[in-house]
């Protein structure tokens, strides 16, 4: 339904690894959807060892840092979300 409304939707299955903190599988899934909103040649560049995500003059952090004490926070990575898809963000914890 959230991606019939064009909402950028990043759902995590807590019970997948039971083993893993589920703060782990949450930061895991927000990597990944950051990753997946990347350009073409930003992934290129990426496959060359690049981690840090820029966004604006405002936004930057290192994506391996997402879910760290010291990393950015989750309104963080929304905000980083929002502004390069253009569209809403929704996390679904199932």
């Amino acid at each position: 339904m959230l991606r019939a409304r064009d909402v950028v939707t990043t759902y995590v299955d807590l019970w997948a690894d039971r083993q893993r903190d589920p703060a782990a599988l949450i930061a895991d899934v927000l990597r990944a959807t950051l990753r997946g909103l990347d350009s073409a040649p930003v992934r290129a560049v990426r496959r060359g060892g690049l981690a840090k995500l820029g966004i604006s003059n405002w936004l930057s952090f290192d994506l391996d840092r997402v879910g760290t004490p010291d990393g950015p926070t989750l309104t963080d990575v929304f905000r980083a979300i929002i502004a390069r898809s253009g569209k809403a963000a929704a996390l679904v914890v199932d």
